[in-house]
């Protein structure tokens, strides 16, 4: 279960990276499984989590580049949806 690898009351940047990252394959698989606005919810929450990182270390390219799959990722869940 990967709900159980967030860990909501930590402010520690590796907590809030492995959260993102966790919210990004949630988002990922419930897409896959045809379930996009749960998907897309799971992709906002992994945006966030990577674009307040990424504010708050701007020299660790690991949350670029998370917040751009994560970006890329809801950005193909909407078109996909769409075209449904």
């Amino acid at each position: 279960e990967l709900e159980g690898l967030i860990d909501r009351n930590s402010d520690k940047p590796e907590a809030r990276h492995r959260n993102a990252l966790v919210n990004l394959r949630i988002g990922e698989t419930l897409g896959l499984l045809g379930q996009g606005q749960p998907g897309l919810a799971r992709l906002r929450d992994a945006i966030a989590g990577f674009e307040a990182l990424h504010d708050e270390y701007p020299d660790d390219l690991r949350y670029l580049a998370g917040l751009a799959e994560a970006l890329d990722e809801a950005g193909n869940r909407v078109f996909f949806d769409r075209a449904r």
